[in-house]
């Protein structure tokens, strides 16, 4: 098995904070202590040579499955 998923959580966790000292060019990012899952129950089993499309409308979760997948978002639970 190449990818499995049991009940995976998923969030961005991040959000802009302003640096007052600096420009707005140099605003950075800081883990959201509130974070709400924006992905949530997620079962995925994918073997070797399965092949999965991912399709949806604008705002579905697409982006985030994939960004999750890569550990790239923060992992609420599962």
């Amino acid at each position: 098995m190449c990818v499995k998923v049991n009940d995976g959580s998923y969030s961005w966790g991040f959000k802009v904070k302003k640096d007052r000292n600096q420009s707005a060019l140099k605003d950075r990012l800081e883990l959201d202590e509130d974070l709400t899952a924006v992905l949530a129950d997620v079962n995925l089993d994918l073997k070797h040579d399965d092949k999965l499309v991912v399709v949806g409308k604008i705002g579905s979760g697409k982006t985030t499955l994939l960004f999750s997948l890569m550990d790239e978002t923060v992992k609420l639970g599962g």
